[in-house]
C-alpha cells in the first residue's frame, strides 16, 4: 500500500506492507482523509500527539473496516462504512490504516465520503462545544477564528439553535464572508477600537462563555469580553502562544478558563452519549456541519496539498484521496457483518467476502439511521 510518511525535512510518500490489525484495533481501507491545523502541528512538534520519524501521517478519515483484531467492536464494524480517529502510532493518510475500534463511528450509507471524512474532528467539536455551553446554562456566546470551517460550523448551529453568538475575526475581508453568510455579530480585531466593540457587544448580548481556538493574546482578549463568572474554553492554539491572561481580570471577573480535547470527551461521555452526539452531527453533515471542500489530492500530489493548506486554513478544507476519486463512489458489499473473510492480495491490500446475518441494533439506532 502508499503511504504519508514523516520524513527529514518533511513528508515523503512510500510503499509498505498492508499491516494486520492487532486485538481491540481495524483495519479501514481508506476513501478521504482532511489535512487539519494539529496535523501540521505535529509536522512542526508542536501538538501533544506525536509523530515521529517513519510513521504515517493523519488523524482522522473515512473509509470502509475490511479486517479486525480480535474483540467485540472491531468484528461488529466488519464491512461497514466508518468515520475514523487515529491517535498515537500510525494514522490515516495512506490506502489502508489500522485504527482503534472504538474510535470508529458507522456511517449512514447516504453520507457523503469527503464530508465523513471530516466528522470527528470539527463537526463533533462544533457539536460538543455547543451542547457544552448550553448544558452550563450560557445563553450567549463569543468565539475567536469565527472564519475558519469550526467558526463557520458553530455560526450555523447556534443561528439553527436561536443562541446568540459574537464572531471574532482578523481580517476585514473574514468579516464579509460570516455576514455574507448570515453572521449578525462580527468584530475584526484589526480594527481600531475592538476591544471595546467587542466587550461593549458581549455585555449587551449577556455573553457569558467563550470558545477560543487561539490561545495567545486573544485569550486575555476574550476574558475581558465576558461576563462575571464567565467561562472560556480553550480548545485550539492557532497561535502557537500559550494562552495569556491578565491576572487582575481572572480573579475580579471570577472567570472559569478549562482546556477542552475531544479526547477527554470521549474518555468521560457515556456510550449513550457519544451516540447521540455521533448521530446528531452526522445528521447535520450536510446542513449546518457541512465543510467548504477547497481541493482534493492524491497521496502522491501531497507537496501542493501541505503548501495549499499552509497557505491558508480559512479557505476550505484539503483532502487526500488514497484510492482515488473512483473509490469514493464505490461501496464494500455489505451483510450483517456476521462473518468477513479478508484474503492480501499484492501489494495493494485486502480484498473483502462478506456473509450475511441479523441486523444489529447499534446500527439501525445510528449506523442507519436514515437521515443525512
Amino acid at each position: 500500500m502508499q503511504a504519508l510518511v514523516r520524513a527529514e525535512g518533511g513528508v515523503a510518500l512510500v510503499e509498505r506492507p498492508v499491516p494486520d490489525p492487532p486485538r481491540g484495533k481495524v483495519l479501514v481501507r481508506v476513501r478521504a482523509a482532511p489535512i487539519n491545523p494539529n496535523d501540521l502541528m505535529a509536522l512542526d512538534d508542536t501538538y501533544e500527539v506525536e509523530r515521529p520519524l517513519g510513521s504515517i501521517l493523519g488523524f482522522e478519515g473515512c473509509g470502509t473496516v475490511v479486517a479486525a483484531g480480535d474483540g467485540v467492536i472491531g468484528r461488529f464494524l466488519l464491512g461497514r462504512e466508518v468515520a475514523c480517529a487515529a491517535g498515537e502510532g500510525d494514522g490515516t493518510w495512506a490506502e489502508y490504516a489500522v485504527v482503534d475500534a472504538i474510535k470508529c463511528a458507522p456511517l449512514d450509507k447516504r453520507t457523503d465520503p469527503q464530508q465523513a471524512a471530516m466528522l470527528l474532528t470539527n463537526p463533533m467539536t462544533a457539536w460538543v462545544l455547543l451542547e457544552t455551553a448550553r448544558r452550563g446554562g450560557h445563553r450567549a456566546l463569543v468565539q475567536n477564528a469565527a472564519a475558519g470551517s469550526l467558526g463557520k460550523m458553530l455560526m450555523r448551529l447556534c443561528a439553527s439553535a436561536k443562541v446568540p453568538l459574537v464572531n471574532v475575526v482578523r481580517r476585514r475581508e473574514q468579516a464579509e464572508i460570516l455576514r455574507t453568510l448570515g453572521a449578525e455579530h462580527v468584530v475584526v480585531t484589526s480594527e481600531p477600537g475592538a476591544d471595546a466593540e467587542l466587550t461593549t457587544l458581549c455585555d449587551k448580548l449577556g455573553v457569558t462563555c467563550a470558545f477560543d481556538a487561539v490561545a495567545g493574546p486573544s485569550t486575555g482578549q476574550l476574558a475581558k469580553a465576558v461576563g462575571i463568572g464567565g467561562t472560556i474554553l480553550v480548545f485550539g492554539m492557532l497561535s502557537g502562544a500559550p494562552a495569556q491572561v491578565d491576572a487582575n481580570v481572572l480573579v475580579f471577573k471570577r472567570l472559569t478558563i478549562k482546556g477542552f480535547t475531544m479526547y477527554e470527551w470521549l474518555e468521560s461521555t457515556s456510550l449513550l452519549g457519544k451516540l447521540r452526539a455521533l448521530r446528531a452531527a452526522q445528521r447535520r453533515l450536510a446542513t449546518d456541519l457541512k465543510s467548504e471542500i477547497r481541493a482534493t489530492h492524491s497521496l502522491a500530489e501531497h507537496a501542493a496539498a501541505l503548501a495549499l493548506v499552509r497557505g491558508a486554513t480559512t479557505d476550505g478544507k484539503v483532502l487526500f484521496l488514497p484510492l482515488g476519486e473512483r473509490a469514493l463512489d464505490e461501496r464494500e458489499p455489505v451483510g450483517s457483518c456476521a462473518r468477513v473473510l479478508v484474503r492480501p492480495e499484492g501489494p495493494r491490500g485486502p480484498e473483502a467476502e462478506t456473509s450475511s446475518g441479523g441486523e444489529s441494533l447499534f446500527l439501525g439506532s445510528f449506523g442507519s439511521s436514515g437521515r443525512n
